[in-house]
């Protein structure tokens, strides 16, 4: 199973032999078959007297918005168009290049570099990457007018840790991701001042799912545990996603619909709230890379 892990910021392992996935942001994909490419709407629905009359381009520099991935021989993302829309209209167009360098270390670390775009945020400066080929760790760093912080990724055994680091270097948050042998997240922990404050732990219905049905968010300040479950389709995809409160109690839930072409990969995601009104659409457009 080849795996492609990318976040806004995140670096995870690439592995396996035939299927691509990708995360961004918190929306993940699993993509069957191999891909040249694939472009990824979201869109957000108009009503009018409680129907749908339109959708509209949905973008965001930290949204989803719409974006198209390039996959190189190998099945690894090599190149990201990120688009934004004009004033929350229908006409899109680039607003960053993103290209993706990996190394050949243990890491496989991805290393990310903002292209010259047609369009620049005002106010907003770029994510910059760095990659330290002695200590194998990435680092990133973005600032506006007050902000400023790195981030330094290493692995350890079947461990992620991201070290983050204000502006006089000290580190301040540090969390550590633990995968089990088949690579699937089963441990978050966050560290600050040294102190475990937030732990979170997965549950996968059987050896081999990918998805996890349950997962609960300990708080030790706190003392309270976040409860989420996930139900599962045949194609592995997450049909509905069901919070509770600390105390057991039901809290919210978000419901999926999924529409899917013939190598299994959906090609449209409906998303619902808890009163069954439509939140999102999203569109999945694939090329698939000839038959060898």
């Amino acid at each position: 199973m080849k795996k492609v892990i990318i976040y806004i910021i995140s670096i995870i392992p690439i592995l396996g032999y035939s299927q691509s996935k990708a995360i961004f942001n918190t929306m993940e994909f699993d993509y069957k078959g191999e891909i040249e490419s694939v472009f990824i709407e979201s869109f957000k629905p108009r009503t009018q007297d409680g129907k749908i009359i339109e959708y509209r381009y949905e973008g965001g520099l930290f949204g989803i918005g719409s974006q198209k991935i390039f996959f190189d021989e190998s099945g690894k993302v090599s190149l990201k168009y990120e688009y934004e829309t004009h004033c929350g209209g229908d006409s899109i167009q680039i607003d960053k290049i993103w290209n993706y360098h990996y190394s050949e270390s243990r890491i496989d670390s991805v290393i990310r570099s903002e292209s010259d775009t047609s369009l620049i945020r005002k106010g907003f400066r770029p994510w910059k990457f760095f990659y330290n080929y002695e200590s194998d760790s990435i680092s990133y760093e973005t600032s506006d007018l007050t902000f400023k912080r790195t981030s330094r990724i290493t692995k350890k055994e079947n461990q992620i840790i991201r070290e983050y680091l204000s502006k006089d270097s000290i580190v301040g948050t540090y969390e550590i991701s633990t995968y089990d042998t088949l690579d699937r997240l089963i441990k978050f922990e966050i560290y600050r001042k040294e102190n475990l404050e937030e732990l979170t732990i997965l549950n996968y219905p059987d050896s081999i799912s990918t998805k996890a049905t349950i997962s609960n968010r300990i708080k030790l300040k706190e003392n309270q545990v976040w409860r989420t479950e996930n139900e599962i389709n045949e194609q592995g995809d997450i049909i509905k996603k069901t919070k509770y409160k600390p105390d057991g109690t039901y809290w919210t839930h978000w419901s999926f619909k999924y529409a899917y072409d013939e190598k299994g990969n959906w090609i449209k995601k409906e998303k619902y709230n808890y009163e069954e009104r439509m939140l999102n659409m999203y569109k999945q457009t694939f090329e698939y890379k000839s038959s060898r």
